[in-house]
């Protein structure tokens, strides 16, 4: 029953991916999931909680949160969080097709 439960949220996925706007901004939300899973793996392997790392940047804890989150409208805060880090990441939108099978869970 699982996995046809999944089938059909991967089928209604797919319709949805038809429309170039729903696309697009599928396209950003994978974008922003990744970068965040990248930000908390960095910190967490550099021994930092959301506050210390907030602190770094002058940023409140909350606001760390909300980009692990991927909860940000501004690439700005991002990079300062990238920087403080010493972290570079490599960003690569899809041109034409969101791939599924690229996400991790």
């Amino acid at each position: 029953m699982k996995s046809r439960k999944l089938t059909r949220v991967q089928d209604h996925l797919q319709e949805k991916l038809r429309s170039p706007q729903f696309r697009e901004s599928y396209a950003v939300e994978v974008f922003k999931a990744q970068i965040a899973r990248e930000i908390i793996e960095v910190r967490i392997k550099e021994g930092l909680t959301q506050g210390e790392l907030a602190q770094k940047i002058g940023v409140t804890q909350q606001e760390i949160s909300k980009i692990e989150n991927g909860e940000f409208q501004q690439i700005k805060t991002v990079m300062r969080v990238l920087l403080a880090l010493r972290h570079r990441t490599t960003v690569c939108l899809p041109a034409e097709e969101v791939p599924l099978g690229s996400q991790r869970a």
